[in-house]
């Protein structure tokens, strides 16, 4: 919805955007990604009007900052499962040997 400006559902094009905010305590739709408001990174909503149908957004610049954190993880998956999830690893910032 957030490129194509259509409801991949109902195909309407009645889409609002519903910024991320941050507020005391990691209040607000956004994920934190160290300990205080000032790690955090928001997390925008794109709404169809029509049918209730939405998604999460996180902005380009911001997704580094959300994979080099601690709380990241990553799914792992397998040709023979066709990509079923598995499990989780932490993501690992430091060169693999």
């Amino acid at each position: 919805m957030k490129n194509t400006k259509e409801c991949p559902k109902c195909h309407s094009h009645n889409i609002i955007r519903i910024d991320g905010d941050v507020r005391g305590y990691g209040a607000g739709n956004n994920i934190m990604t160290g300990l205080t408001i000032f790690s955090a990174v928001e997390v925008n909503r794109y709404l169809c009007c029509d049918c209730g149908y939405s998604e999460e957004w996180i902005d380009l610049e911001d997704i580094e900052k959300v994979k080099a954190s601690d709380k990241a993880q990553r799914i792992i998956t397998t040709r023979k499962t066709g990509g079923l999830f598995l499990g989780y690893k932490p993501i690992s910032t430091s060169p693999t040997s």
